[in-house]
């Protein structure tokens, strides 16, 4: 199995190395093209080389998939078994967090978990974790309830795996100050009217508060603007100046792209593109157009909803809706969610197989989380340097 995986993600590096080599080639031509030139000459070069390289990268998509979008079937069943196995993870994820709650207030101790950033790093390998039991069938149907409460149908499939575990977020849309975009997750309120576990967002946060305090101290060390001495600011102004670039006597100032107006990119293939990749640009779903102003979709999403409604070729009544746009996208909901209970049982007949063999679960990261990490604990140890206490994490 450790061979499948290596070969796994030698053919994945390859296939990044591939593209990457094909992306430069793509935006290369892109620049050299004389007609392009000629068009953006006018045009702020900048903006205009921020658009070539995203449409570049958009170009690589549409040559990769175009061909194959009639070939979705398989795909699709992978798409609900893997759908699947993130509600397992989402049970898992919720039980790692009522832990955090508890262990943020000194209640508990954790073996591994030293800062409150070690949860991110955990919920990324969530399925493999030991510091809770394994998804039980009464929690599993528990969660299919949650998907039958037309209440709570919000099932935040995409969320990254760290963000499950975003303390501070949840904890503030809890008591009525919602950070950003950021809520508590639908399966969370739910779970926590059915067993009480609100209990958790009620405690302190003692180590957090600890943690913060350390990292102010660190971050603090640089010397305050309004501290300075008048020979600092003297120096610091003449700094700035002898660092400035000259000033030019007369400035141009082109126009940017604006390359997300409604229409633009199909304009772009139309006009400057070879026929078959305007072919595959059109196989793709072409230009997905938003208008705000009347929030309605143009017919590429309603053909993409069309075409997921009709992949296994069964016939379904769409939900009744005065806008029959809204009433296409209740449909696929309802269709995703059923599908996705569906697949649920075969899921966890290969999770519970899993357990029971010692076989790991694959763990997904993008590296992100892990360096926040070692940030973190690095301004940690320096807050309790700069206190006079132990360079260590035992506060």
């Amino acid at each position: 199995m450790e061979n499948t995986i290596i070969n796994k993600y030698q053919k994945e590096g390859e296939k990044a190395v591939q593209q990457q080599k094909l992306y430069e080639e793509i935006y290369q031509s892109l620049r050299n093209n004389k007609k392009i030139q000629d068009y953006y000459k006018d045009y702020n070069q900048e903006s205009v080389d921020v658009f070539l390289k995203d449409y570049a990268k958009e170009k690589i998509n549409i040559l990769e998939w175009g061909p194959s979008q009639i070939k979705i079937l398989e795909s699709q069943n992978m798409v609900f078994s893997n759908a699947a196995f993130e509600c397992l993870k989402q049970i898992q994820q919720k039980k790692l967090f009522d832990l955090q709650c508890q262990w943020r207030a000194d209640l508990i101790t954790l073996e591994g978990v030293e800062t409150t950033d070690d949860f991110g790093i955990i919920a990324e390998d969530i399925l493999n974790c030991k510091l809770i039991s394994p998804v039980s069938e009464a929690e599993l149907d528990m969660f299919i309830d949650f998907l039958n409460n037309e209440d709570f149908h919000g099932l935040q499939s995409g969320m990254p795996d760290s963000m499950w575990q975003l303390y501070i977020a949840f904890k503030k849309d809890y008591e009525g100050d919602p950070f950003m975009f950021i809520g508590m997750p639908e399966w969370y309120t739910y779970h926590n009217l059915c067993t009480g576990n609100t209990k958790y967002l009620i405690l302190p946060d003692i180590r957090g508060e600890k943690e913060y305090h350390y990292i102010g101290l660190a971050d603090n060390k640089a010397i305050p603007l309004e501290t300075m001495t008048a020979k600092d600011k003297k120096v610091s102004k003449k700094k700035s100046i002898a660092n400035a670039e000259p000033i030019k006597e007369e400035t141009v100032v082109k126009p940017k792209i604006n390359y997300y107006a409604l229409g633009y990119l199909s304009w772009f293939v139309h006009e400057f593109e070879d026929k078959k990749t305007a072919r595959e640009f059109k196989n793709t779903g072409g230009e997905l157009n938003y208008d705000e102003d009347d929030d309605k979709y143009d017919y590429s999403m309603v053909n993409e909803i069309v075409s997921d409604l009709s992949v296994d070729g069964k016939i379904r009544a769409v939900e009744s809706n005065y806008n029959w746009v809204e009433g296409l996208k209740e449909t696929l909901h309802k269709y995703q969610i059923q599908e996705r209970k569906d697949a649920i049982s075969p899921a966890y007949e290969q999770y519970c197989m899993y357990i029971e063999n010692g076989i790991s679960f694959e763990k997904m990261s993008d590296g992100y989380t892990l360096m926040a990490q070692q940030s973190r604990r690095a301004k940690i140890l320096a807050g309790r340097k700069i206190a006079g206490e132990p360079e260590d994490l035992n506060f």
